[in-house]
């Protein structure tokens, strides 16, 4: 599978829009800042709607209203991560796709995008009984738990990725 993903790596680094990024001097640093401001955006998001499930922060009104307000941010913020994400790739192939903690990172983005899909839809259908009933209650408090450990894990991979040589 390495050889396959290495000759893909080849491929991708000698595309004319691959030159380009690797090239012109201010577009890695422009794109990266982009990137950490979509991740800024989406921790604060997610924080936001996670210190509601966790009953830290407005008791009195309904989780709707949070994710009303919030999940548009984390999605519209998500879309401009991947297409940053895409681009930092498309220059160093090597360094991100051969890169056991960037295959981590994916995983767990992949992950934590359903956990946020299968979340939304469930709200949507049942908001009433978010945080107003006992057994919703603990399955918020652990969503937030769960959700805040990922994006912790996200944002740790994302930071260790030029630390750990690619395979």
């Amino acid at each position: 599978m390495n050889n396959a993903i290495s000759s893909f790596c080849d491929w991708l680094e000698n595309t004319p829009i691959s030159v380009v990024i690797q090239s012109v001097s201010w577009i890695i640093p422009l794109v990266q800042s982009i990137h950490i401001m979509a991740v800024t955006v989406i921790v604060g998001s997610v924080l936001a709607v996670d210190m509601k499930l966790l009953g830290v922060v407005g008791r009195g009104s309904p989780i709707s209203g949070a994710t009303r307000r919030f999940l548009p941010w984390i999605w519209m913020a998500l879309v401009v991560l991947l297409l940053t994400g895409a681009t930092l790739t498309a220059a160093e192939p090597r360094r991100e796709l051969l890169n056991w903690v960037f295959r981590l990172k994916m995983v767990l983005i992949v992950l934590v995008c359903a956990v946020t899909g299968a979340f939304q839809i469930t709200v949507s259908r049942n908001a009433s009984a978010w945080g107003n009933t006992p057994s919703y209650r603990w399955q918020a408090r652990l969503l937030a738990i769960g959700t805040l450990g990922i994006w912790i894990g996200i944002i740790f991979c994302g930071r260790w990725i030029g630390y750990v040589e690619h395979q």
